[in-house]
Parts: structure tokens; sequence; C-alpha cells
């Protein structure tokens, strides 16, 4: 065989030619992929993450076809790429279920792609050279023309006749009128509703043996197995369902009662429920990034500042994945609303606008070292 050149595409399909002059051959699928699925944007990722990692990292969370990651950098310095899913019928819940995921101590940022998002710009009507502009009663009275002189006043007897000019229709003719309302009444928010059926909600059996627990520090959540075991408990199942709340499931009732009447697990947590079927967490943990800050303000202290006024301040992003211009930190907050928000930053005399936007929830996976033998296995798409 003779030499052989290898050249990539754009959309990152690689193509291998003899002649060193040869074009790649435009993928004829490519638009009619773009029509149909939907593409999201990634980035925060690790430096060895490779397109199939990602892959495998999305996978399970729709019907994924593609999984790109560019070459260059963007334009605060990390690494991203692009993940597109066929059949997606709700984009924001995509985005909620993957917001969750991190790659050893990387929290991966996915949302949706700039060129797959509503366009809500109204454009104002323009008048072009063949429409004629818009005439007013006012522009008529002050025309020279519709009045008659002093002269043809002051020889007759009969009140001058005035000639109005009539307008041509323009195209402003045609717009509507609408009264600008000086009331201060608001109208409501409509607010869409839902109905579950009972057939698509889940029911907790055996609510004896299972336990809802806030924890009093986050700190604690990651060694619950260990501290359990020191108490004697042994063969549980721990989840983190959200904020400080963990799921623990016990072998018996018994052990359940046992634990509930532990004098120095009490001090581990504030609160202790039954799986009823109307709990919710009441307590969100949840990543937010602060952007725009001078210089001057580039260390934790003014993060922390600006973090607190949005919820508690629990600690930062590791410092290799964040750029000294902006800080990513994670709070608790008993806000349910996202967080999106300019605030004002006065420094010296002088205001900077700060960018103070919710980029995910903080979620742990609480692990039993004692027990833990499992693997995992490195799949393709």
């Amino acid at each position: 065989m003779g030499k052989q050149f290898v050249n990539t595409d754009q959309n990152g399909w690689t193509w291998i030619t003899r002649n060193k002059n040869s074009k790649p051959i435009g993928n004829p699928y490519h638009k009619d992929l773009e029509n149909i699925a939907t593409s999201f944007y990634v980035t925060n990722m690790p430096p060895a993450l490779t397109s199939k990692g990602l892959c495998n990292v999305c996978a399970s969370h729709g019907r994924l076809v593609d999984a790109f990651i560019a070459n260059k950098l963007s334009k605060r310095g990390k690494r991203f790429g692009f993940i597109k899913f066929l059949g997606v019928k709700d984009a924001n819940s995509i985005v909620n279920s993957m917001s969750n995921i991190w790659i050893g101590s990387f929290h991966l940022y996915i949302t949706l792609a700039l060129n797959q998002r509503p366009n809500t710009k109204t454009l104002a009507p323009k008048y072009s050279q063949s429409q004629p502009k818009p005439t007013n009663a006012f522009t008529t009275a002050n025309n020279h023309n519709a009045f008659p002189s002093l002269n043809n006043i002051a020889t007759n007897n009969k009140p001058p006749e005035i000639k109005t000019h009539q307008p041509k229709p323009s195209y402003s003719s045609t717009l509507k009128y609408v009264p600008i309302s000086t009331s201060n009444e608001t109208k409501p928010i409509q607010k869409r509703t839902i109905t579950l059926t009972e057939q698509e909600t889940i029911n907790v059996e055996n609510t004896d043996t299972i336990l809802l627990v806030k924890l009093k520090d986050i700190d604690s959540m990651e060694n619950m197995y260990v501290i359990c075991r020191n108490e004697g408990f042994l063969d549980l199942n721990i989840h983190h369902v959200g904020g400080y709340w963990i799921w623990i499931q016990f072998p018996s009732s018994m052990s359940c009662s046992k634990f509930q009447e532990n004098e120095s697990l009490k001090r581990l947590y504030s609160i202790k429920r039954a799986p009823m079927p109307n709990f919710k967490i009441d307590e969100r943990i949840l990543w937010i990034e602060v952007s725009g800050l001078p210089l001057c303000a580039w260390g934790s202290m003014a993060y922390k500042k600006i973090a607190s006024s949005f919820g508690k301040f629990l600690f930062f992003e590791k410092e290799e994945s964040t750029a000294l211009s902006s800080g990513r930190l994670c709070i608790s907050t008993k806000s349910h609303q996202l967080i999106s928000e300019t605030v004002q930053v006065d420094i010296k005399n002088e205001s900077f606008e700060v960018s103070v936007q919710e980029i995910g929830s903080w979620s742990t996976k609480i692990k039993d070292d004692y027990n833990d033998i499992s693997n995992i296995s490195d799949q393709g798409c």
C-alpha cells in the first residue's frame, strides 16, 4: 500500500486518503441527524476523558447517538463537547437527571445547546422604501399648505375652508392600538397543572424497616456505614436522597427501633421520619458559579460573602478544575427557585455586575467499603 493521509473534519469524522489534497466527503446523514436529534453542551471534563468515555457516562440517560469533544478549549480555558439524544420530549428533565454526574473530582456541567434554545426575541416592524411613512394629525396641521394665506382671509367674507390632506394607507395603520394599563393590579401567573394517577406513583413497602434521617453535618454522610457499624448495626442499605437527608433500610423492624433509641446516633441527626408518600426535601444542596469579579476580589473571602447571600456556604470546588476569574461553591438553601441573578458588588466606590448561576445539585454516593466488591466495566456505546 502507498502512503496514506489522515484528515479529521469539523464534525469529528476521520478520513484516510491516498491523495494529500483530497477533501473529506460530507456525511449524507449528518443533516438528517441534526433535524431529529437534540444537542446538549458539555463542559468541565477531565483532561483524559475521550469521546468514547463521554458516551459511556451519558448513555444511560437516553438514546445517545453522538458524543463529540472539541480539540480546542473554551473561552474560559476548559474542555467542552456535545452529546446528542434521539426522541427527547423534555430537554430540562435530561439536564436535571445528568446534573449529578461526577467523573473523579470533576462535576460535569450539561445544558441545552444554544442553537436549539427557543428564540424569544421579537423584531419591531421596519418600513421599506416602497411603503410611505406614516403621517399623523400633528404633521398635517403643521404643514403650511394646509392653511390659506392671509390675503385670502382678508378678501373673503366667508370663513376659509381648510383642506386637510388625507394620508395614504401605511403599514402603521394596520397596527392595533393597545392601551397601556395604569392600574396597579397584576394578573396572577398561571401555573401548569399535572395530575399523576395511582399507576404513575410508587408505593413503599415495609416502612417499619426504613428510616429517613436528616443529618446535622454533611461530613458525616460518607462515613455513615462506619459509624453505624461501630454501634453494632450491620447489613444496612444507606442512600443519599437529597439535601442533608439519607435513606436507611434495616434488616428488621427491631433493628430500626434500636437505631432510633441509640443515644450516640441521636447526636448525628436533627430529624427522623418514616417514608410517608408526601415527604419532600426541605433543603437543597447545590453548586453555584460566581463570575464577573475584578482581579482584586478573586480571593476566597469575596466568593464566600457573595455565596452566603444565597444560602449557607459549605465548600469550594477543587482548585485545579476552576479558573481564577470565577468561583464554584457548594451551598445549602431552603429556596426551591432556580438561582440565576446578576448582583451589584461595590468595591472602593466602584460597582461591578456579578453573575451568580446555579449549575447543578450536589449529591454523593455513600459507599460501604467493607462490603463493596463491585467492579466497573468499560462499555462502549
